[in-house]
């Protein structure tokens, strides 16, 4: 796992910088407002899939998942399909926990769900999500999606 620091942004989403490649994955101005001004906004996403019911998506180097909350979030009423590619799945497992900006449990329990359907062990999840969530502080963590966590992991059965 790469040595992730974590940072408030503008738009009240978390940033990463990265310390292996000396380099951050985030502008200052949020990573929220970035997906929308690169990935939704250009491609007149709303035109696009105005008439389209079932909606498969690709992610490459998906990162924490902020271009796919956005989506999530334009596509609140479609059933989607998301698969996703990156090198780093320790850092794709925080996406449903982190604060984002975007303030919908339903987008952040999608992904968690999708990663589960995936094959990860909750166990996996938890233990990579804890060891970040210790390293950076709750500030950039949501208390709601921690607390589900918690709950799932002392579960008595």
């Amino acid at each position: 796992m790469n040595n992730y620091k974590f940072y408030k942004t503008d738009d009240n989403s978390t940033g990463i910088y990265c310390e292996d490649m000396k380099d951050i994955l985030h502008s200052k101005t949020g990573a929220k407002k970035e997906a929308f001004d690169k990935f939704i906004n250009p491609v007149n996403f709303d035109e696009f899939y105005k008439n389209k019911n079932n909606i498969n998506i690709l992610d490459i180097c998906s990162g924490v998942g902020y271009n796919l909350k956005a989506a999530l979030y334009k596509l609140k009423n479609k059933s989607v399909c998301i698969d996703c590619i990156d090198t780093d799945i320790n850092l794709f497992f925080t996406s449903p926990f982190l604060v984002d900006g975007f303030n919908d449990i339903d987008i952040n329990l999608h992904l968690l769900q999708m990663i589960i359907r995936n094959e990860y062990s909750i166990i996996e999840i938890y233990d990579s999500v804890n060891k970040l969530y210790r390293l950076n502080g709750a500030e950039f963590f949501s208390t709601s999606m921690m607390d589900l966590m918690d709950f799932i992991i002392n579960l008595d059965y």
